[in-house]
């Protein structure tokens, strides 16, 4: 069974929160990392999945119940997938918590230059920088470093 203790945050980068007002595109800023225990440096080359919740299921409505009982860890683990789950909250504009798919940050939501899907972009970028502490044991709490970026649990 996994638990929040097994998925850190990540954080986007400091360019992010400048960049974007978070209470405009009501993203964030963190959001979960699921590493499986196969996916350590030259052991396997692991895939990478961003997980979008749904409206209602962000971490304001239902803490971490969708990250940690969704499935997709258990899937994740049998597949070596490195998942990504960003997170959104509800605002005025968005009272539901949904990631934006009908335009509410702008016209180009769906876009490489959609301002949640910039900030989804650096949470692919620090966890493909993503590298383990050897002294860890398979199965137990992982260490997480990252170049850039510091995870808190």
């Amino acid at each position: 069974m996994t638990t929040s203790n097994t998925l850190p945050r990540l954080r986007p980068t400091q360019a992010m929160q400048y960049f974007i007002a978070p209470h405009v595109i009501s993203m964030d800023d963190s959001g979960y990392l699921y590493v499986p225990t196969n996916c350590r440096p030259n052991s396997n080359k692991c895939k990478l999945h961003v997980v979008f919740h749904g409206c209602y299921q962000g971490l304001s409505f239902i803490n971490t119940t969708f990250v940690e009982h969704a499935g997709f860890n258990q899937i994740a683990e049998t597949n070596d997938i490195v998942l990504i789950y960003p997170q959104v909250y509800p605002t005025m504009l968005n009272p539901r918590g949904c990631f934006d798919w009908w335009g509410y940050t702008s016209p180009a939501y769906a876009s490489n230059i959609g301002l949640q899907m910039i900030g989804v972009k650096q949470m692919i970028d620090r966890a493909a920088k993503l590298h383990y502490n050897p002294n860890d044991s398979p199965g137990e709490r992982r260490t997480m470093h990252y170049t850039e970026a510091k995870v808190t649990s």
